[in-house]
């Protein structure tokens, strides 16, 4: 898959929004990438993170959802399953 193939899926998208919260020069590739213990978010940048996502997706991540979401991969798979507006968009 080229690059801006990917850029057209819900990954590329997470991937990209994240990027842009965290200040990062490039996208992370692993989903398997733990967004506290890897990335070092705190409890502020996670809501800027979700947030961020809500924008992009349409849609709303539940708090008591955000508290389980760990990976990358656990954020793609999150808005495949609950933000339907991201399968339309």
């Amino acid at each position: 898959m080229t690059d801006a193939a990917r850029n057209d899926t819900v990954e590329g998208r997470v991937l990209r929004v994240v990027r842009e919260v965290l200040n990062l020069e490039e996208e992370p590739r692993d989903l398997d990438t733990s967004i506290v213990q890897e990335l070092g978010l705190d409890s502020l940048e996670q809501l800027s993170l979700f947030m961020a996502l809500e924008d992009e997706f349409g849609g709303r991540i539940q708090e008591e959802d955000a508290a389980r979401i760990d990976t990358l991969r656990d954020v793609v798979d999150y808005v495949n399953d609950r933000m339907s507006v991201a399968r339309a968009g």
